[in-house]
């Protein structure tokens, strides 16, 4: 697990001062201030066997997980963790533990190591996950089940309005080992955030679906 986690040779105790526990809070704690957003979205996705055109659209976010996706050009396939990391929030709020894996230093960035293991789960499922200790936000996480992983998940952050860390571009990875009798699907979805808008007041009737619309 410590190569997996590429830590190998951190000491715990440089880390004494925080538990993973702490640490995950504040990465979570990061868009507190933020109530709602939009943004524009391209996707490229590069999918083993499949000829998939390029993408792109509008998305928009309101607390605590209202969700929906405009798309204008193409299959639009955006998976929710890519916007929000609602899975580990999910398994925070159900009681998961959290354990902090080691440190490691480098002149740009202090990345934590963590392995979060969800309270109630049939599937042997276990999220490890990279949090950058200068600005608290996730620059990787990873969803293993048993010992296949079955997603990962990059991100690079933007600064909006001098306040909110964001998402700049996030990639994807699927199906890097596939569930026994299940065809692999091995590919990536890239997918880049230009044009925010925070905390404008979106309606709830935004997020209706078109039978409420009616």
């Amino acid at each position: 697990m410590l190569l997996a986690l590429g830590l190998a040779g951190a000491a715990l105790a440089d880390t004494a001062e925080l538990t993973g526990a702490e640490i995950l809070s504040k990465a979570l704690d990061l868009r507190k201030g933020v109530n709602d957003f939009s943004a524009r979205f391209a996707i490229h996705l590069d999918i083993e066997s499949l000829d998939i055109p390029d993408s792109s659209g509008t998305v928009y976010f309101k607390r605590p997980d209202k969700l929906r996706v405009v798309g204008e050009r193409g299959l639009v396939i955006l998976p929710k963790d890519a916007i929000m990391p609602t899975r580990i929030a999910k398994a925070i709020q159900d009681g998961a533990d959290v354990t902090l894996m080691g440190k490691r230093d480098t002149p740009a960035a202090v990345i934590y190591g963590l392995k979060i293991v969800p309270k109630q789960d049939d599937e042997n499922v276990r999220l490890l996950a990279w949090i950058n200790g200068r600005n608290w936000t996730m620059q990787k996480m990873e969803v293993w089940r048993g010992t296949r992983r079955a997603m990962s998940i990059d991100w690079e952050h933007t600064l909006v309005q001098k306040r909110f860390w964001l998402p700049k571009s996030v990639t994807c990875t699927l199906g890097q080992r596939a569930r026994p009798g299940r065809r692999r699907m091995k590919g990536t979805a890239s997918v880049t955030f230009t044009d925010y808008r925070v905390n404008s007041g979106l309606d709830d009737a935004l997020f209706s679906t078109p039978e409420e619309r009616r």
